[in-house]
């Protein structure tokens, strides 16, 4: 569910795709991108499209991607730059995904929360990484679509 790297730089995306190489050549992996994937970037320039190629690269999907496996989908939402890229396009993707599949069992994976009162380890994070608006209406989604089920990342917390 994201923070795939430390800080996202090419050198740190090439390790964890050589990690998978390794370790896991003949079972797939839906990985998705977290916040660590665009700290490298200088947004100011085209920070954006160079995170959204480079998590292509290393990973072979795009930031936000569905697949189907038997009868569930399972639906990979990734972050860009604290969320910021999940706006209207992508809440849009997310908003016909669920509802070409609304008789379908829905496996929902975004790496941060909207409202990240579980996702923030022990209250580190001081800043609305979602704006409202966004937050609001992806909420609106996981509720509206009942058969939708989510998961999230972030934390950084260990769990036994």
């Amino acid at each position: 569910c994201g923070d795939l790297t430390s800080v996202g730089t090419e050198d740190n995306l090439a390790v964890y795709k050589d990690y998978v190489d390794t370790y896991s050549p003949n079972t797939p992996v839906y990985a998705i991108a977290g916040n660590h994937e665009s700290y490298a970037e200088d947004w100011s320039q085209n920070g954006e499209e160079v995170v959204k190629s480079r998590i292509e690269t290393y990973t072979g999907k795009p930031l936000y991607y569905s697949f189907t496996y038997k009868n569930d989908v399972f639906i990979m939402v990734g972050v860009c730059r604290d969320g910021a890229d999940f706006g209207i396009g992508g809440l849009q993707w997310l908003y016909e995904t669920l509802e070409e599949n609304r008789n379908k069992r829905c496996f929902v994976f975004q790496h941060i929360r909207p409202d990240d009162a579980c996702g923030n380890a022990y209250g580190i994070y001081t800043n609305d990484i979602w704006n409202g608006t966004q937050s609001i209406v992806f909420e609106s989604l996981l509720k509206h679509y009942r058969n939708a089920i989510f998961f999230h990342g972030h934390s950084h917390l260990k769990f036994n």
